[in-house]
């Protein structure tokens, strides 16, 4: 026999993960194409700084500034594209600008982490919550 704690965890975890699966997808492409952006930024870095050429002309703050920081932005956007639906489109903006912002010093995650920060950018800027009708009450 099946205990009322369990029942209360397994509506809880049914509910979450039918809701993740219906309104999280915009920023789960979005985190996705992040990290690929992350990863190449941080490669690209550690490659200037073993060869030396991190020392020519500023290319530190450079690469700091264009490639390191907007992925970082990226990722702090899809979190909060996670938690709190009404910022989705404010959100997805600011992925999408932090993706122009990354061409220069990332190559835009090699275009892939790019590609995939604009599609999910874009998708959440066009997410419309499905319109739920309210049943009226009598009494």
């Amino acid at each position: 026999m099946v205990s009322e704690r369990n029942r209360k965890i397994g509506r809880f975890l049914s509910r979450f993960f039918s809701y993740f699966r219906q309104n999280r997808d915009a920023a789960t492409v979005m985190l996705a194409g992040s990290i690929v952006t992350m990863i190449v930024s941080i490669v690209i870095v550690y490659l200037s700084v073993i060869t030396g050429n991190i020392n020519k002309s500023n290319n530190l703050l450079i690469e700091i500034g264009t490639g390191i920081i907007p992925p970082l932005i990226e990722i702090s956007a899809s979190l909060v594209m996670f938690f709190k639906e009404s910022m989705s489109k404010s959100m997805g903006g600011l992925g999408v600008l932090m993706a122009l912002l990354s061409l220069p010093g990332s190559e835009g995650g090699l275009l892939i982490g790019f590609i995939l920060v604009l599609i999910g950018g874009a998708m959440s800027i066009l997410y419309k919550p499905p319109y739920v009708e309210q049943k009226s009450r009598k009494m």
